[in-house]
């Protein structure tokens, strides 16, 4: 018997040995990436450039990122842009972020250089640019990914256009050679991985009434300034799946109390199963209502069948002496405690382990 137990604890220890080992899937490299496909509209590399348009170079440098909400879509930042360019059409004050989160979360903007009135005026460099920044606080809205949760990954997108002038006018650049190389983003909670930049042309698939200008009226140059984060892997191990093992245990317990005429293995098993589905509940409000099932869902899902097939092994252990009669503590007789009781809760156990681990390796 002790062979049999040492060899199902083996596998259990090499299961969670795995699932520690390799935290994130293949899988997730599908969710890795800058979607533009929820957009309006069709995106496309921005190529080169035509003659007469007048070119941009974007800058941006991000000082704090906080209130990621995984559950209203949104997060906030803090950050510097500045632009530079050489022409008459002036963008820092026509720029524009397509997903901001006016709506929800309050905005403001200070421009460095401004004239006797306030306003926004550029500098004049000794090359000729002209050249603005600003500190902007804003919120964003952020098509979250969720699938992986709690061992996702998150991409928080800046998405910039111009409100006034069509790509036939001018053309955003990143000022690569001035942007910062540093990775690290202060995020509140979160591992920064690093920063992408993409350049687009956005077609609309309207001319937004604008007959003179026609078709050229519907492509827009399109930066997209990205930052990957992750989130801690203890936030998983320690705050939710440790928790539901430590439940697992104690209901497995249940199978192991060798008492005659007591009800205390149909107690615990019954609540094992209620305390797991209002731990369930405490997740979830960390996710979008209508959110798909998530990986913490389906390993739940998991430890509930184990819970409830316990449940239905002890009830059907429990035998009424006196059928046909109302009865007490006396007329229920336990049968627990076996050495196959012991053996089929080690087995159940290995069996969480393994699903577990395949669920966060798929």
């Amino acid at each position: 018997m002790f062979l049999e137990v040492k060899k199902a604890l083996l596998t259990l220890l090499s299961a969670l040995t795995l699932l520690l080992l390799f935290p994130l899937s293949p899988a997730q490299a599908a969710e890795d990436a800058v979607r533009l496909d929820r957009e309006r509209g069709t995106f496309k590399e921005q190529g080169e450039i035509p003659a007469g348009v007048q070119i941009v170079r974007v800058g941006i440098e991000p000082t704090e990122i906080y209130g990621i909400n995984l559950a209203d879509g949104t997060w906030r930042a803090n950050f510097y842009i500045w632009w530079r360019w050489s022409g008459a059409l002036d963008p820092s004050t026509t720029t524009y972020f397509t997903n901001n989160a006016d709506a929800a979360v309050g905005q403001s903007i200070k421009y460095a250089y401004t004239d006797a009135e306030g306003k926004p005026k550029p500098l004049i460099q000794a090359n000729g640019e002209k050249y603005q920044y600003a500190y902007i606080r804003m919120g964003f809205v952020e098509d979250y990914q969720v699938g992986r949760f709690p061992l996702d990954s998150q991409y928080l997108t800046m998405k910039i256009e111009n409100d006034t002038y069509a790509s036939n006018y001018l053309a955003y650049v990143f000022d690569e050679e001035h942007l910062s190389k540093e990775k690290f983003i202060p995020t509140n909670g979160w591992n920064s991985k690093g920063i992408t930049t993409n350049s687009y042309i956005h077609h609309y698939t309207t001319d937004f009434g604008f007959i003179d200008e026609g078709s050229a009226f519907q492509d827009y140059s399109h930066l997209a300034y990205s930052m990957k984060i992750d989130r801690e892997k203890m936030f998983f191990y320690l705050k939710l799946l440790v928790p539901l093992l430590i439940v697992l245990i104690a209901t497995l317990a249940s199978l192991l109390v060798r008492q005659l005429a007591a009800k205390a293995p149909l107690a615990i098993a019954s609540t094992g199963l209620l305390t797991t589905l209002f731990a369930q509940q405490s997740y979830s409000q960390d996710l979008p209502p209508q959110s798909p099932l998530v990986l913490i869902d389906k390993i739940y899902l998991v430890g509930l069948f184990v819970i409830l097939v316990v449940l239905v092994r002890v009830v059907m252990r429990t035998k009424k002496l006196t059928p046909g009669q109302a009865f007490d503590d006396t007329d229920l007789k336990l049968f627990m405690g076996t050495k196959s009781d012991l053996i089929f809760a080690v087995a159940m156990l290995a069996l969480f382990g393994l699903a577990t681990t395949f669920l966060i390796l798929l």
